[in-house]
């Protein structure tokens, strides 16, 4: 039996907000300067090259098959239905993606 074994790849996608003074805000004062992605990768023992972070407030959100599972951070935001901004819309689509993908996600 040869199976080849999928590189540990995780991917934190960060929706905590898309106001950027807020974000930095929380970092410090919460993280001491850190963030919240690093603090969980720290956490979950990965390495530098086996996490990746995505702010989905403001990049484009890449393909979800890519990766061995996904993170999802929490939110300030409140997504209300029918007055949600665009990114979050945009990351509703990305995690019905990974699902159909079959990709695990916290």
């Amino acid at each position: 039996m040869n199976k080849k074994v999928k590189k540990l790849n995780i991917l934190f996608l960060d929706i905590l907000t898309d106001n950027q003074n807020l974000k930095r805000d929380i970092n410090k004062k919460i993280y001491s300067g850190s963030t919240y992605a690093e603090e969980v990768r720290k956490a979950f023992g990965l390495s530098i090259s086996q996490f990746s972070v995505i702010d989905g407030s403001k990049n484009k959100l890449p393909n979800p098959a890519r990766y061995s599972s996904i993170v999802i951070g929490g939110s300030v935001e409140d997504p209300t239905k029918g007055k949600e901004k665009p990114w979050m819309k945009k990351v509703y689509t990305f995690i019905r993606e990974a699902y159909k993908n079959k990709v695990p996600i916290l």
